[in-house]
């Protein structure tokens, strides 16, 4: 398993997120009340892993070897990929507003539930199809043998550290629990 490998993988876990999110949202439209703990938990899931685990590995490391290569990768593809991260925080973020104005008894706020949500999940889902089938392959093409080698051991790194090991268990679990219910 090369370092893209790890980031494909890692997305297969996001995905799994975004569909139950989806899903919840149909529901939602459908008449069903809003559970604040189901999207209090996917809040935390999108900052805890797809923000600061696997982005930590594309935003601080991939992207700035890609912006490193070519000065156009960086004013185009990198720059993309960075402010679609940023919309989506924005995004969550105003979803978090949204549950918690629910959760105050502001019943309204379930259309902002909705609108956010699903807003994100179609945004990243877009967002991973370019990466998987766009970033990722033209990284395995422009960058040399030795810095993928490198880039490999610093995602192991990253991969092998404590805290890393349980925010992984922790949130592929909760992505994993969402496609049995």
């Amino acid at each position: 398993m090369d370092a893209i490998d790890i980031l494909i993988n890692e997305h297969v876990y996001i995905k799994k997120v975004l569909s139950a999110i989806e899903d919840d949202c149909i529901k939602l439209s459908e008449g069903k009340d809003a559970d604040p703990q189901f999207y209090r938990k996917v809040i935390e899931f999108v900052r805890g892993y797809a923000d600061k685990y696997h982005h930590q590995k594309e935003e601080k490391k991939l992207f700035n070897i890609l912006a490193e290569a070519d000065d156009n990768l960086k004013r185009g593809p990198v720059m993309g990929m960075l402010l679609e991260h940023d919309l989506g925080r924005s995004y969550i973020s105003s979803l978090e507003i949204a549950v918690e104005d629910y959760e105050k008894g502001d019943k309204s706020k379930k259309a902002y539930i909705i609108a956010n949500a699903l807003i994100y999940a179609e945004m990243l889902k877009k967002h991973i199809e370019k990466e998987d089938s766009n970033i990722y392959m033209l990284s395995r093409r422009i960058i040399d043998s030795e810095t993928q080698k490198d880039l490999k051991n610093e995602f192991d790194e990253i991969e092998e550290d404590e805290a890393n090991k349980k925010i992984r268990e922790k949130y592929t679990a909760f992505a994993d629990s969402l496609i049995k219910s």
